[in-house]
């Protein structure tokens, strides 16, 4: 039988570690706590950016599908209530009426809390109806026709020719003629002359509200001009552009097909 080497077993112990651990040695950071310190940095820097950059999310909002339609929409609103208003205060009447539509540059005492007033007299609901139709008739005159549809109405009639006259045929059937020939165009003459007329109803009344005589200053005659230009053509100027930017969002919605 061997014997055990005590040598060998004093050596073995001689290599051991026995020196004493440092109890106030702390523990080094893990990768976890690196991570959620980096984390943190970085959503701090994107609110930081969303923060500073709010200004110009607005405006991007606001001049792209769908927020350019939200802001057409509501200026559609404030032109169709300047021009009612301008009809409201052209109707005489016992009742003090005061501007509802605030005015830049322009000092009438608007405030759209006097719309619950103005609300409240008959004579307003009368303005804004024939407003409406004002304004109807003027957005549908200055909406451009689609090029499909304008070629849908020449081809309605481009079928239909005039032959030569004869001279031996009887006055009324040369009557029939020229009848047959000028259908449709007093129609048309008919549609302009009643644009014609209903511009000059709402300038009339736009300039009753924003004179252009016996005013202080060149300053004031500006504005009164420009004002004027708002009630007239504002509205339906806003409504096309609505329905422009109405159609580019039902556009971006639609969704694209793949090409494969």
């Amino acid at each position: 039988m061997k014997r055990a080497d005590p040598q060998g077993t004093q050596d073995t112990q001689e290599t051991q570690d026995t020196r004493p651990t440092n109890p106030t040695t702390r523990p080094r950071p893990s990768a976890n706590t690196s991570n959620d310190f980096g984390d943190a940095v970085r959503k701090l820097g994107n609110w930081l950016v969303r923060i500073l950059t709010f200004p110009v999310q607005i405006f991007t909002f606001l001049t792209n599908a769908p927020g350019s339609a939200i802001a057409l929409g509501l200026g559609v609103l404030c032109f169709a209530l300047l021009n009612i208003e301008g009809y409201w205060l052209a109707i005489p009447s016992d009742v003090t009426k005061v501007a509802f539509i605030p005015k830049p540059f322009l000092d009438d005492g608007g405030d759209f809390r006097n719309l619950s007033f103005a609300a409240s007299d008959a004579a307003f609901w009368f303005a804004a109806l024939i407003s409406m139709v004002v304004q109807g008739v003027q957005a549908q005159m200055l909406r451009e026709a689609s090029i499909a549809k304008a070629k849908a109405d020449y081809d309605a009639v481009a079928q239909y020719t005039v032959p030569e006259a004869n001279p031996q045929a009887i006055d009324l059937a040369e009557l029939r003629r020229q009848k047959y020939k000028k259908i449709g165009v007093r129609t048309a003459r008919q549609r302009g002359v009643a644009i014609l007329v209903v511009y000059a109803l709402d300038t009339g009344i736009a300039f009753a509200n924003f004179p252009l005589l016996g005013l202080p200053s060149s300053w004031d005659l500006v504005i009164n001009v420009v004002w004027a230009i708002l009630a007239v053509f504002g509205c339906e100027l806003a409504i096309n552009l609505f329905l422009d930017a109405l159609s580019h969002t039902k556009e971006n919605r639609k969704p694209k097909s793949e090409v494969v």
